[in-house]
């Protein structure tokens, strides 16, 4: 009986075929992107029930048919904000120059000593909450545009070297590289730097820094370095408590050489004279 059936649906599959009807293999459907080339500064998300901004560029440079890298930038605290630190850093000029999309998200404010001020991470329950707005954003970003998955870098500035420093830390599987400008590695980084990943960071201070000593990037280098991080370390002479656009090439080489998962090694061509050599 069993060999009937399938004798009967073969027949009936040579049928219709035969008249004209294929069977073909269903073909997933390609994700679609819809994110534009532009600059949107007044970008919202709302994360556990809290409306977060942020400002995001994308340069017209970028091809956006192919995967691109991610630069997310984080603003000191207080007066310092996603649209200052945009004009203060030159990193939008930076990112068209070098064809990647770079997104300045914005801090609330949480109480320090008694003041509402707009900072990141600053209380436990805030460092929770930037967390996942990071999170968040990021996968809004990944469903908006074709992010290159080896190529998400994080930078900040002060307060938000701080939150970078943060980031690598309990985000190391995703985050590839992290440059820390006139920031601190803060009380929630202090000690080893354990990681399943050894995230490379580079770390650069003013050695006139009145807000935070030059020593606090001296010891963060040191933290990293004891726990196998790779570090690059720009100590600038003269320098205050300010962004100097004069590192932003160098953050961006820094970045380029540093991927989530290192590419292949190339194999050499195979020689065709050593080949024939070494046959017996």
């Amino acid at each position: 009986m069993q060999r009937g059936i399938k004798r009967h649906m073969l027949g009936a599959a040579w049928l219709l075929a035969s008249a004209g009807f294929v069977f073909a293999a269903e073909t997933p459907t390609p994700p679609v992107f819809p994110g534009k080339a532009g600059t949107f500064v007044d970008e919202k998300i709302t994360v556990e029930k809290t409306e977060r901004e942020y400002r995001l560029e994308v340069p017209v440079t970028v091809d956006l048919s192919k995967p691109s890298p991610i630069v997310f930038a984080f603003h000191g605290m207080g007066e310092d904000n996603k649209d200052h630190y945009a004009a203060i850093s030159g990193l939008p000029e930076l990112a068209a120059e070098h064809k990647f999309i770079l997104v300045f998200p914005a801090a609330t404010a949480e109480t320090v000593q008694g003041q509402a001020v707009k900072t990141w991470a600053m209380t436990p329950e805030g460092a929770v909450a930037d967390v996942h707005f990071f999170d968040a954003l990021l996968a809004k970003l990944r469903a908006q545009y074709r992010l290159d998955p080896d190529a998400i870098y994080i930078t900040g500035m002060s307060n938000g070297a701080y939150f970078a420093h943060l980031l690598g830390r309990v985000r190391p599987e995703i985050i590839a590289a992290v440059a820390a400008h006139s920031g601190e590695l803060g009380e929630f980084n202090w000690g080893e730097i354990i990681t399943a990943r050894k995230f490379p960071v580079m770390i650069i201070h003013g050695d006139a820094d009145k807000i935070f000593d030059i020593s606090l990037a001296q010891r963060a280098r040191q933290v990293y370095q004891s726990a196998g991080h790779p570090v690059t370390y720009v100590e600038i002479p003269g320098w205050g408590h300010e962004w100097d656009k004069r590192v932003d090439e160098q953050i961006w080489n820094f970045f380029n050489t540093h991927r989530l998962h290192s590419p292949p090694p190339v194999k050499p061509a195979a020689d065709p004279a050593a080949a024939k050599s070494s046959v017996r």
